[in-house]
Order: C-alpha cells, then structure tokens, then sequence
C-alpha cells in the first residue's frame, strides 16, 4: 500500500522541482504561468497530506 503512495509522491516532488527551475529561468507571463503552476501543485500537495495524516490518525495509524 505504502508504494501506492509512494511512487506517485516522488513524481510529484520531481515535478515540483521542474517547477521551480522553469519559474527561475523563465520572464514575463511564462514567468506568471509557470509559478501559477507551481503554486497549485504545491496547493495541492499540502492537501493531500493534510488527508492522508487525517485518514491515518482515524485509522488509529497515527500521523
């Protein structure tokens, strides 16, 4: 199950990554684009862990 997670998690951050490389290097409104982008994967990503700490602690899992 944990891979389930996983995997899609790492490709998340690796994109996060690109992300903020592409907001480096771009200008102007790629620039904007680029950091709308990373603003709503990073959004998103916050999220999703807040969920997943929640669904864990309902399970008794902890968090």
């Amino acid at each position: 199950m944990d891979d389930d997670v996983v995997a899609p998690q790492m490709r998340q951050y690796g994109d996060i990554r690109n992300l903020f490389d592409e907001v480096e290097a771009s200008r102007g409104e790629e620039r904007r684009d680029a950091f709308r982008r990373l603003m709503r994967q990073l959004a998103t990503m916050a999220l999703m862990d807040r969920t997943r700490d929640t669904v864990r602690k309902a399970m008794g899992e902890g968090g």
